[in-house]
């Protein structure tokens, strides 16, 4: 990556000095665009460079890292009980509830996507729930959320799933935004419904 940035920067240098030999008064309208064409270069190497992957069971501390920055992010902190213990049993038992996909870059994980499969009785199809989309504050605008996207897209194609289901805060902008521009469609009109494990007990009970 640091090879990428210095040859992104050595054609910048290069480019600005040939503008500036030329015409002092085109000289800074050069510059600008020479470094934006660095910028874009770079930015496109770095997105080459995301590696997405399915989680290793020895990585289990590091997803769960992910999981409680997650939960910062939500601010849900209070809500977070998982373990490292509880995730392996999740995701790596005979039978798994769920599966992770982890994103790294720079030599270390910085995103992850966790899932499980689900089904629609509308279309008579298997699908993904998409239940945690995590990118570390630092890594976001490098490709990262998107690639973790285009990786679970092939799981999903590979299961013949039909559609791939996630829901976002209202709140949360900058989502919707890259929500919409990969393609996704936000219902509005949608609300979460939850039962708890509590009230799941009180109404598995046979009634008297």
């Amino acid at each position: 990556m640091h090879l990428v940035k210095h040859h992104a920067k050595r054609i910048s240098s290069i480019q600005v000095d040939s503008y500036q030999c030329g015409c002092n008064k085109i000289a800074p309208y050069a510059a600008t665009n020479a470094r934006m064409r660095a910028s874009t270069l770079i930015n496109f190497f770095e997105r080459l460079l995301v590696l997405v992957r399915p989680l290793s069971q020895s990585e289990i501390p590091e997803l769960l890292a992910l999981i409680r920055a997650k939960a910062e992010f939500d601010d849900a902190l209070p809500s977070l009980v998982t373990t490292n213990e509880s995730l392996r049993e999740a995701l790596f038992s005979e039978r798994p509830h769920a599966h992770a996909l982890v994103a790294e870059l720079d030599g270390q994980l910085v995103g992850m996507a966790t899932y499980y499969g689900v089904f629609s009785s509308f279309i008579a199809r298997p699908g993904l729930w998409l239940d945690d989309l995590f990118v570390y504050e630092a890594y976001r605008g490098r490709g990262v959320g998107e690639a973790l996207i285009r990786a679970l897209c092939r799981v999903a194609k590979s299961q013949g799933c039909a559609r791939v289901d996630w829901i976002v805060s209202a709140s949360n902008e900058r989502g919707k935004k890259f929500y919409t521009s990969i393609g996704a469609t936000i219902f509005e009109k949608g609300r979460l419904v939850r039962l708890n494990e509590a009230r799941i007990d009180e109404l598995a009970q046979i009634a008297p």
